[in-house]
């Protein structure tokens, strides 16, 4: 699962690339009934870089969501005292 998430990671850079490039108010014309067909998209380098930067935000994102978690656990709690 962790590896799923840091290739999604990877390749959500890659379509965030692609929309800064086209730019967002030409995204649907590219997209919806084009002649140039769907985007293509190289496969992405994977630096060990890059995947131990997006592993270490992974990794945030998951102690935050734990973090919140806990409180509105203890908010509830508090309540029902």
């Amino acid at each position: 699962m962790f590896v799923g998430a840091l290739r999604a990671r990877v390749y959500d850079d890659e379509v965030r690339k692609f929309v800064e490039g086209l730019g967002v108010e030409k995204i649907s014309k590219r997209l919806v009934n084009s002649r140039e067909g769907p985007p293509v998209f190289e496969q992405p380098e994977m630096t060990l870089e890059k995947l131990m930067e997006y592993g270490n935000m992974l990794v945030m994102e998951q102690e935050n969501v734990k973090r919140v978690h806990q409180e509105s656990t203890s908010r509830e709690s508090s309540f029902t005292v």
